[in-house]
Order: C-alpha cells, then structure tokens, then sequence
C-alpha cells in the first residue's frame, strides 16, 4: 500500500515538473514567418565631399522570400543621392532605386524564392554634402511607403529593420606652406665708404713753394760828376735808390681737397622674413556612434558600450526596440532600458560603475541598441535570436531535484521489499 502511495507521488511530481520545465520564455523571438532588413554598414564616417555606399541586405531567417519593396528616408540636407544598382539575386518586377524628395525607393522579385542571411537587395550611391549625422531609416507606413517582403504567393512575412547612420566631419586641414615673403638670402652690402662730394675744404696750411723775389735790378744810379766851375770844386754826394729785396714770410693758404670718409646714410636692404599668422587647422573631435561591446544577453541586466567621450548623464540611452522589433530612435514603442554617461576614454559609465544597468533582465529575441543623444546617434542594434533551450526557473529546478531525490528513494525501497518477499 505504501508503495503504491509513494508511486502516485513520484507520478504527481514528474507531472508538475514537467509543466514547469516546458514552461515557455517571457519573450520566444521572432515568429516564423519573420525577415530582417538591415543597412550595412551601420555605421560610417567620411567627409565632407566624399562619396559614400550603403548596401541594403535582406536576412530571410530560412524563409523563401519571392519579393519585397524598399522605402529608405535619408537626409537631403547632408546627403545628396547619386544613383543606386539592385543585387543580382532578383529578376522580377524590378524597379528603383528611385529619390523621391527624401526618400529612396526600389522593388524587386525572384522567381522560385530566395534564401540566405546575406541576400544584396541593392546599393545606395550618395555624395556627402554637409557636416552633421545622417540617417538612414527604413519606412513602415502601412498602405502607403511600407518595407515589406512576401514569400512566391505574396503573402507578407513580418518585416524588421535595422536602420543605419552616416556621420558626416569636415575634412582635417592640411598646414599648406602659404608663400609668405620668403625672404632670400640677398647680399646684404656692407656700409662702404662712399666718398661724398661734400668736399670740405679744410685749412690745411701747406708750405707753398713760393718763389723768393727775385732780385729785380732797380735803376742803378750813375755817379755823374758835375763840374761846375766854382771857385772850389765840391764833391756833391748824391744818394744811390738801392732795391730792397723783401722775403714774403706768410704761407700762402692753399685749400687742399682731402676726400673725407662720410658714413653714406643710404638705408640698407636688409631682408626681414615676415611673420605671417598661418592658420592651425583644430583638432575637433569627431562622434563616434554608440557600439555595445557586453552585456547583450539573455538575462543581462547590464550593458556596456562606448560613444564619443565626456557626454554627461543621463544623454547615453539603452532601448528596446519593443514588440515590432524595429528600432525607431527612442520613439514609437521603443523601451528604454537604461540611460548612463561616458567617461573621457568614450565607456559608458552609471554612477562612476563601468555599464549602464537596465530596469529589468533582457530576453530572447528582442533588438537593443544605444542612443546618443548629445550627438543624434544611434549604435549598432543587436538583434537577440530564439532561445535553443526552454528557460528553467528557479522553481522548476527545485522541484526537478526532489524528483530525482524521491524517484532514487522508492527505486531503493522497491528493491529491499523485493528482497524480503519469502520464497514459497
């Protein structure tokens, strides 16, 4: 009787279990039936001016997709759109790319269904034209701009996008050499002596070879003697004019022309260089879109993520794409998860604790991704996929060891009672 009791109990037991362990995750993934379309690169930053690609790829999760249409709203303002080309896995009903104003539209088909997690759907040509971010988002405006994709009967599958961003900086200076004065090197000539024709005469007292006077032969008196009949002849003495030779002692001042070294006063060339201000190109930083490196798990209640550095809280944003699984900037039905700051190494930061804490444990198959808000740009989604394995609860791993314990302990006494049955 006891055993029997013990039996039922083992029963009720294995049956509660199992409905504890076959119970379903919170949240299973995507329901079959479900592809993705995504803009590859996620991210990019170029230039002001240069050319940019994009390509559009369709994971169809294993489905047969026979066709689709695109609609992909971008930035005229910073992007100008050249011209688009469509993979080469579609020959049907092609149409597109083709601008609209701000949006780009395309539509394509394949005869007998595509399958493959990288299917090229087609490629985006644009000229970056201003500085700034740039998004790229898919559009699901039911009945009118929708992102849709069918199987071969045009019957749709679920549709989630993963929207990309470009960033667009202004290209680094680049220091050219500006042709200032440059000065050469001219010969920069010394102060010669440049004899000026000042000539300034200065008293110099030369001694003049001045000619002695020469004796001139004044008239020489003839002693003439006059007799006159006197009574007594007298001699008369008469005074003979003798010339006077008289010697000019005073130097003749004769002016001596001496070349005097004047010091010219004609300004010298001398080349200067000149000192002309050159503009130093600024080292801006540029923003770097958010990219979640850990914590992206099932479970996880915490993310970690770098962006640019130094943005304050609460600027740094975790959400949840919601139940559509489509990431629509925070807005829409977007959860947010969490919000942080970055230190000046770019990680992102919660109260000085490296990660930013969620509000509740991620689950399968939902799409996180982070926000800049500072800078208007969003990270890389990560798209979680379906768990392999049911989750087991707490309570169910509990009672999945008292049935192994109580099955192990009627499985003992069923082997003594045996043992104890007399032989007839």
């Amino acid at each position: 009787m006891m055993r029997h009791s013990m039996n039922r109990v083992v029963l009720f037991l294995l049956i509660a279990g199992g409905s504890l362990l076959g119970m379903p995750a919170a949240y299973a993934g995507p329901p079959p039936g479900t592809v993705t379309v995504s803009i590859e690169p996620a991210a990019q930053i170029v230039n002001v001016g240069d050319s940019v690609s994009v390509d559009v790829v369709l994971d169809t999760m294993s489905n047969s997709v026979g066709g689709g249409g695109v609609f992909v709203d971008y930035d005229q303002a910073r992007l100008t759109f050249v011209n688009g080309t469509l993979g080469g896995s579609w020959n049907q009903f092609l149409a597109g790319p083709n601008s609209n104003g701000d949006i780009i539209s395309l539509s394509v088909g394949r005869s007998g269904g595509v399958v493959g997690a990288a299917v090229l759907v087609a490629t985006f040509n644009f000229t970056a034209t201003a500085f700034g971010p740039a998004p790229l988002d898919f559009l699901f405006v039911s009945g009118m701009q929708e992102t849709s994709f069918t199987d071969t009967s045009f019957n749709p599958y679920t549709t989630l996008g993963v929207d990309g961003a470009i960033t667009i900086v202004t290209p680094t200076e680049t220091p050219t050499q500006t042709p200032t004065g440059t000065p050469t090197e001219s010969p920069t000539p010394l102060p010669t002596s440049t004899p000026t024709s000042s000539q300034t005469p200065t008293s110099t007292p030369t001694e003049t070879n001045t000619p002695l006077p020469t004796a001139t032969p004044s008239e020489t008196p003839t002693i003439t003697s006059t007799f006159t009949p006197s009574s007594t002849p007298t001699l008369t003495s008469t005074p003979t004019e003798t010339a006077t030779f008289t010697a000019s002692s005073t130097p003749t001042e004769t002016p001596t022309v001496t070349p005097t070294v004047t010091p010219s006063t004609t300004p010298t060339t001398t080349a200067t260089p000149t000192v002309t201000p050159t503009r130093t190109p600024t080292s801006t930083p540029t923003p770097r879109s958010p990219v979640i490196t850990g914590g992206a798990t099932v479970g996880s209640e915490r993310i970690f993520c770098v962006a640019s550095p130094n943005i304050g809280a609460p600027n740094i944003e975790v959400y949840s794409a919601g139940p559509n699984g489509i990431v629509e900037n925070g807005g829409g039905d977007d959860e947010l998860l969490g919000t942080g700051s970055t230190n000046a190494f770019g990680e992102c930061r919660n109260g000085g604790m490296p990660g930013i804490p969620l509000s509740r444990p991620l689950v399968a198959g939902e799409v996180v991704f982070v926000l800049d808000t500072v800078n208007d740009l969003i990270g890389q989604a990560i798209v979680r996929l379906e768990a392999i394995a049911p989750v087991v609860s707490t309570l169910g791993m509990i009672f999945l060891v008292a049935m192994l314990a109580l099955v192990s302990v009627v499985m003992l006494r069923n082997r003594r009672e045996q043992r104890e049955v007399p032989r007839v």
